[in-house]
């Protein structure tokens, strides 16, 4: 007859033997802790008791082969240690005596209370730094110089934007895809092709419908020469050239202007 009481942590619920392991695991480990002395007593000690297979198998009902994996398994995770014996083998539980004071469960309540805590603060960091990485790895494409402009990183966003209401988000492999794509066109043509694609629903980027090709504005008199440098030179055709002529007269004694007209040479001679 066994006498005196063991004592089991509410956290058991949740250890390993109790939740992921067969049942017959527990009832095995259940056994153990009531079975080892609850004193010293002879020439065991505290936690130390003889035991033997038959008796295992017969008190938790289980076969030889669960009680053979199942003490393999405790002896594995530190829980149990054994030696053979004569008649069977001594079994020691591994921090019996802590297990078995209750003074060692009076600081659960404010040790919980302060893993909480501690958990709230390292989910409230974690969230943080996910939202600085993910503002980051948005932040971080980057625009080859011919693409970089405002009214392009603007028009890109709002592509980025539409890609992911569409649920097609894009990949970093994609957006080195695209970029290289369309920094061999000129800005307001890849501008174009974006604003084409989110007009029409597509998911992806395609040569220009007539009607959605980008018309440049005529040239204003007072416009800055480095901004005319600028303009791309396949929308300075023979429709612009009209364009030109009113400024030509007082434009032509212009070295930097001279320069960019260079293009058009062959039709501002003809002027």
């Amino acid at each position: 007859m066994y006498r005196g009481a063991t004592i089991w942590a509410r956290k058991t619920i949740e250890s390993d033997v109790f939740f992921l392991k067969p049942d017959k695991w527990f009832k095995i480990w259940f056994y153990l802790i009531s079975r080892v002395n609850y004193e010293d007593k002879g020439k065991f000690k505290r936690g130390e008791a003889l035991v033997r297979y038959a008796d295992i198998s017969e008190a938790c009902g289980a076969t030889k082969s669960q009680v053979d994996h199942a003490i393999r398994w405790l002896k594995k995770c530190q829980m149990l240690a054994t030696r053979k014996a004569t008649r069977g083998m001594f079994v020691t539980i591994v921090n019996y005596s802590t297990y078995q004071d209750l003074e060692s469960y009076k600081s659960d309540t404010n040790g919980d209370l302060e893993a909480k805590q501690k958990r709230n603060r390292s989910d409230t960091k974690d969230k943080k730094t996910k939202k600085a990485n993910k503002t980051k790895k948005k932040d971080s494409v980057i625009f080859p110089p011919e693409l970089d402009t405002l009214d392009f990183r603007k028009t890109w966003d709002a592509w980025v934007q539409f890609r992911i209401e569409k649920k097609v988000k894009l990949t970093p492999s994609t957006i080195k895809v695209q970029l290289k794509k369309l920094s061999k066109l000129p800005v307001l043509t890849a501008t174009a092709m974006i604003n084409q694609s989110i007009e029409q629903g597509w998911q992806g980027l395609f040569q220009l419908k007539e009607n959605c090709k980008p018309k440049p504005e005529a040239p204003k008199a007072d416009q800055d020469i480095a901004q005319w440098e600028a303009r791309d030179g396949q929308f300075i055709r023979e429709a612009e050239i009209a364009k030109v002529k009113e400024l030509i007269p007082h434009k032509l004694a212009n070295p930097k202007y001279m320069a960019w007209a260079v293009g058009l040479r062959p039709e501002l001679e003809a002027l």
